[in-house]
């Protein structure tokens, strides 16, 4: 299921929000697909599983998804009611973890390829060496790279590169 302009969707950070109470779950029900993120802050507390055992059914009624984060895998945590545990152990459980640099290389390569050009193996090591090695930072870099080149009908070089993000005060980190 992929969440599109005509769902309607919630994110909730829980680390953020646990201290309003229980009251910030209200009307989630409804939703096509919600998202809890921090779920280590409320697991344990009665209170507050109860409330997400009402949302998770509710959201399943109505055919929704419910996509949860926490630090730990479920199956782990201490939950205070054993069926709510069981039903998100029993969901689809991934781990993420960060990628290394040949992992991030590969990954900009597949969204370079996805967005219709390829990024040469210096490029891409190029701009790992000089800017933060996050990917939502490496992605954001490519994106405005891409459109760049689109424009000036140019392939991704380093020079090119050095010229584009020059302009945009995107410039390189200190070494």
């Amino acid at each position: 299921m992929q969440a599109g302009a005509h769902m309607r969707t919630g994110y909730i950070p829980l680390r953020e929000l646990a201290g309003l109470g229980i009251g910030v779950l209200d009307g989630l029900r409804q939703l096509d697909c919600l998202c809890l993120d921090d779920m280590e802050e409320v697991v344990g507390r009665l209170e507050w599983e109860r409330a997400l055992f009402g949302v998770l059914q509710g959201i399943e009624e109505g055919g929704g998804r419910l996509i949860a984060a926490a630090q730990t895998p479920p199956a782990l945590l201490e939950w205070a009611l054993p069926d709510l545990g069981s039903r998100f152990s029993a969901s689809a459980v991934f781990q993420l973890r960060v990628l290394d640099e040949v992992e991030q290389q590969a990954a900009l390569q597949l969204r370079a390829r996805l967005r219709g050009f390829e990024l040469p193996d210096e490029t891409s090591r190029w701009l790992q060496r000089r800017y933060p090695r996050d990917m939502a930072r490496l992605y954001e870099l490519l994106d405005t790279l891409d459109e760049a080149a689109l424009v000036a009908q140019r392939r991704l070089t380093v020079p090119f590169i050095r010229e584009v993000l020059g302009e945009r005060g995107l410039g390189e980190r200190a070494e």
